[in-house]
């Protein structure tokens, strides 16, 4: 199960095996990386890179290549070039691009009014509100994709590859052994020779139209930027081909003064859009049915209930133009664009019949059979219907030129392009944006940061703390993935020497951050001895940072809030990265069940992996505090009133999962499936949920408490050690805590119930608090059956509580 910004993400998971049997051409020679998914964006090709390149890797024969060439530096060619880098195939491997045009990422750079979120093609999806691409490398945030680019150079600099740009590559051809790349044409074309060779098809340049100067790039300024002043409005205006493209310069034409993001806001905050979300989510799904039961999609779109984002559009509407749409498909819409797109237009134009008095109107051609003509410099259009009609503006969006283009003098290429184009064009089921797998992420994360040292330096401005790094603060939970990744810290201000919510914060990313990480500045000796302070984590008291020369100077990103609100942001982003380790490690037990903490049969392992996936979601939807008291919980760190102590969520960490963290997740999840298989008596007891004293001994024993589920968790609680506000749910559940290095002293022979209260905190008045101890026997079971196990389970709980029988 992969989760995206605390949402479970709808996609295609990206096959390994698959990959490199698309991509090849020439057998271990030549790959493609083309856009073979039907709504081509910058995210989807990365994705698709990074995917590629770990299907290579996994090749032994990889092992043996020196030189790689990269044809072209698009988001495909320089995030493949990145990957490639980190994939560790040899210390000496060569990675050289080659780019026809005169900048890394040409089509996107300085592109201002064109706005890019890594998962908006996927909207109505939740989770393409995710504003984060969330990629092992050459990640980014929405924004204008100028921005964007800017920000993906900024990263790809870091990996000093070699950039051939103003280099058009005309052929590329097997040679003996090697791969022969040649640049330019006729005399002074030069080659150069290559072990491997990917070509990275992307976005591609606009077709040409007989009759039509040379259209402008979709990644070009909007010709139509802000109002128009008097007698600068054109009175017509053109929009020929109806793919994502034409609807959105149809929307910005349309809504001068307007931005592209301007507009995706305007649609995500619009006070109905839960409504619309599930009403085109439902619409979608039809749409994409085999056979399909909506005949016309704008016809169906235009029946949604949007008039509220219509009057908001209808206040920047253009005056007095007349607007026509040309398609050659059967229909307005076509089902290939994108949905959001398709309700931005339909929205326009329910805006201009709501507010006819601005006379913009819009009208539609289906024409398979027209023509276009310029004898005087202006544009005219020739149809079946209407023979001839002028436009002040005419805009052609007939698709790149990729296909035609990328064929390097070789047949093997042409053929496999034009394949992979008919591939495209052939797709009949609804589009999902392609996702890496788990295991692919936390790979790619680890070389990478193991690569290239992590900059971080904070500082004070005023009452704010700033922060600048190479990774945004949500992000920073990503170096954990990472036990050996180079940190260089500096903190150019002393700890409070109150250990405030600050200071907490930070002492648990250097404590956990394993010897790697180096404090650098005045007051690095401060905060290494307020490290010394904390509890020992794990049994290890030896402090992660040491000090380190020089200073820090990260120049990717910069951010500045104020103490509290930065210190809540670092420990979300620490509990976020902590979380994907333990979800990583849930995720091993399906493949390596001999690393699970204890053996478990198979059905009962299965019935575990199950449960994680339900409490991953519960866990997710919890707010910072919540899910921090619930990680203590399980990490045993709470006090005896049941409260985290000043140092618990500095002990929360990588340093905990194996010892402590995991082996009580499992267990938890344990005791679930074997409750489930008996009646819960009537009334359910609470328990105590804090580690228990072995019988005859002072040691923590291993045990499970009888307790109330989390997933229940009422957020209105107003005190996190109340316990029947923080755990009202009817799901009976016995949690467990174990310490297995002590097990073998701890465990007794038998199960049993220990019905003394050991907790202020979980004691009801006049009530009882069972204890269900674990034992040698139980754990016998568990390796034995879900049957057996849950016969000894039920054995012990019957013996204690009578009214169970």
């Amino acid at each position: 199960m992969f989760h995206l910004y605390g949402i479970e993400k709808r996609g295609i998971s990206l096959s390994a095996i698959e990959s490199l049997a698309d991509a090849c051409i020439v057998e271990k020679r030549i790959y493609l990386l083309f856009p073979s998914d039907l709504r081509i964006t910058v995210f989807a090709q990365q994705a698709r890179a990074i995917e590629l390149v770990e299907a290579l890797r996994s090749q032994q024969w990889m092992a043996d290549i020196g030189s790689i060439a990269i044809v072209g530096a698009g988001a495909s060619g320089i995030t493949c070039a990145a990957a490639l880098k980190v994939a560790g195939l040899r210390d000496e491997l060569s990675v050289t691009i080659f780019e026809g045009l005169d900048q890394v990422l040409p089509l996107q750079s300085g592109a201002l009014d064109k706005f890019l979120a890594p998962h908006l093609i996927d909207w109505p999806d939740k989770a393409s509100v995710n504003p984060r691409a969330e990629l092992p490398l050459l990640s980014w945030r929405k924004g204008v994709a100028g921005n964007v680019a800017a920000d993906l150079v900024k990263q790809f600099n870091r990996y000093g590859i070699t950039v051939k740009t103003g280099s058009k590559v005309s052929e590329v051809r097997e040679e003996g052994a090697s791969v022969a790349v040649t640049v330019g044409a006729g005399p002074g074309a030069k080659k150069e020779w290559f072990d491997l060779v990917i070509l990275a098809a992307g976005f591609g340049l606009e077709a040409e139209t007989l009759g039509i100067e040379k259209p402008r790039s979709y990644w070009r300024a909007h010709p139509q930027q802000g109002p128009a002043l008097q007698g600068e409005a054109p009175r017509s205006i053109l929009i020929s081909g109806l793919g994502d493209g034409g609807l959105i310069d149809f929307v910005l034409f349309a809504l001068p003064g307007v931005s592209h993001e301007a507009v995706c806001e305007h649609i995500s905050s619009s006070p109905d859009v839960e409504k619309m979300m599930r009403e085109i989510e439902e619409l979608e799904e039809k749409i994409w049915q085999v056979p399909s039961t909506v005949n016309d999609i704008a016809q169906a779109y235009a029946a949604l209930e949007i008039d509220h984002l219509a009057r908001v559009f209808s206040a920047s509407l253009i005056r007095g133009v007349e607007f026509t749409l040309l398609t050659r498909e059967a229909r307005l819409f076509h089902k290939g664009t994108a949905p959001l797109n398709r309700l931005a237009a339909t929205a326009v134009m329910r805006a201009m019949e709501l507010d006819k008095a601005r006379g913009t109107t819009c009208q539609t051609i289906l024409s398979a059979n027209h023509k276009f003509d310029s004898p005087d410099g202006s544009t005219y259009l020739e149809h079946g219907i209407e023979k001839c009609k002028k436009f002040d503006i005419v805009v052609t969006r007939h698709g790149d030129t990729s296909a035609e283009t990328w064929t390097f003098n070789n047949p093997a290429i042409d053929g496999k392009v034009k394949a992979l184009r008919d591939k495209r064009r052939a797709i009949t089921t609804r589009p999902r944006t392609p996702l890496l797998s788990p295991s692919t992420v936390a790979s790619v994360d680890a070389r990478m940061f193991a690569m290239l040292p992590t900059r971080i330096r904070l500082s004070r401005g005023g009452n704010q703390i700033v922060w600048k790094s190479d990774l945004h603060l949500d992000e920073i939970g990503r170096l954990w993935r990472a036990p050996t990744a180079p940190i260089q810290i500096e903190i150019t201000f002393p700890p409070s020497g109150e250990a405030s919510k600050l200071d907490l914060a930070l002492c648990r990313l250097l404590i956990h951050a394993e010897p790697q990480a180096g404090l650098a500045g005045q007051h690095a000796d401060a905060w290494i001895n307020l490290m010394n302070c904390v509890p020992a984590v794990a049994g290890d008291r030896t402090r992660a940072a040491t000090k380190r020369a020089g200073v820090v100077t990260p120049d990717r990103v910069e951010e500045a809030d104020d103490e509290d609100i930065f210190a809540a942001k670092l420990e979300s982003s620490l509990d976020a990265g902590l979380l994907s380790l333990i979800e990583d490690r849930m995720g091993e037990l399906a493949d390596q069940p001999a690393r699970c903490p204890i053996p478990l049969h198979a059905d009962i392992r299965t019935k575990v992996l199950t449960g994680w996936n339900v409490w991953r979601r519960d866990i997710d939807a919890l707010t910072s505090d919540h899910r921090r008291w619930v990680l203590s919980l399980f990490g045993g760190m709470l006090d005896g009133y049941g409260q985290p102590d000043r140092w618990s969520s500095v002990r929360i960490g990588p340093r905990c999962i194996d010892d402590e963290l995991l082996p009580a997740i499992i267990f938890h999840l344990v005791m679930q499936a074997l409750l489930s298989g008996f009646s819960v008596p009537a009334k359910r007891p609470n328990g105590n949920v804090l580690h228990a004293r072995a019988p005859g001994t002072n040691d923590n024993a291993a045990h499970f408490c009888g307790t109330r589920f989390f997933r229940s968790v009422a957020g209105e609680a107003k005190s996190i050690g109340t316990w029947e506000k923080r755990w009202p749910g009817d799901q009976f559940v016995p949690s467990c805590l174990i310490l297995p290095a002590r097990e073998a002293e701890c465990l007794p022979d038998r199960s049993f119930i220990d019905q003394q209260s050991s907790s202020r905190m979980m004691a009801p008045p006049g009530g009882r608090t069972p204890v269900i101890v674990g034992s040698q026997s139980l754990k016998q079971a568990l390796a034995t059956g879900l049957s057996e196990a849950t016969s000894e389970f039920e054995k012990a709980f019957r013996e204690a509580l009578p009214e169970v029988n």
